[in-house]
């Protein structure tokens, strides 16, 4: 199995751990009828409040608790966006 099998191996457990299910050739709606595009919106809407957050934690101090968490936010939303731009829905 390549790393890539692994890693698609992996999301599917995550979306299905979600409650997500596949049929028809696309991901159906998650429990309590959210859809699966509801569900990707609330998470854009989570990460652009860290985005704000890092907004004003921009410019603190190098080696300060701020700086440390503004580090730890920026590569979470990079992380995230890289990862969101694979999502078709």
């Amino acid at each position: 199995m390549s790393d890539l099998d692994r890693m698609r191996y992996a999301a599917v457990k995550a979306l299905q751990a979600a409650g997500a299910v596949w049929r028809f050739g696309a991901w159906q709606d998650l429990p309590g009828g959210e859809s699966f595009r509801e569900f990707v919106e609330a998470a854009d809407e989570l990460v652009r409040e860290v985005e704000r957050r890092c907004e004003l934690l921009q410019g603190a101090p190098e080696h300060s608790d701020k700086h440390t968490e503004f580090l730890n936010w920026k590569d979470l939303v990079e992380a995230y966006d890289a990862k969101r731009d694979q999502f078709h829905y």
